[in-house]
């Protein structure tokens, strides 16, 4: 949580950010096609601009303490949620504070890649898309089943009862 924080900090205080001047999301997928300019503190415009979207990192400083609290009182299936949330609420932040931008270059900031022209093109798209709505479920299912199936705590008595189960 420390480190969230001070990376927070060292990205409004002392890394420049980049900035997307131009570009035409209707365009074609041409990384080159765009200006970029490279200001002090602009990673975090989003944040400055959209106020509410401050809701994501400060879970992300808030769940992990409530994490380790019920962890402590033995809610431990809370303990997860919150633990499981706090990782999303970091990744998000993380996107927030890169939108648009997917791979920034501090080479040729021209040659950055953002999410516009960084794409594959339609047909690719939608063989994706017809085999994540195939895979998704499945992998979601055994997931689950998975969780399902180690769900409860592990003490010296169950190692006693399944010695030769366990391992």
């Amino acid at each position: 949580m420390i480190c969230f924080l001070l990376a927070g900090y060292w990205l409004w205080a002392g890394v420049d950010g980049f900035v997307l001047l131009t570009q035409d999301a209707n365009g074609p997928s041409n990384p080159l096609l765009k200006g970029v300019a490279i200001l002090p503190g602009a990673w975090m415009n989003h944040f400055i601009r959209s106020p509410l979207l401050l809701i994501i990192p400060l879970l992300g400083m808030i769940l992990p303490i409530l994490a380790f609290y019920t962890c402590l009182r033995g809610q431990t299936i809370r303990g997860f949620l919150f633990a499981s949330l706090t990782q999303a609420c970091v990744i998000f932040t993380a996107g927030i504070t890169l939108f648009p931008f997917v791979m920034p270059s501090s080479v040729s900031p021209l040659s950055s890649l953002t999410v516009w022209d960084s794409t594959s093109s339609q047909m690719t798209l939608e063989i994706m898309l017809v085999i994540v709505l195939i895979f998704l479920p499945i992998v979601l299912l055994y997931t689950l089943w998975s969780y399902y199936k180690m769900l409860g705590r592990i003490n010296l008595e169950t190692l006693r009862r399944n010695d030769h189960e366990l391992y």
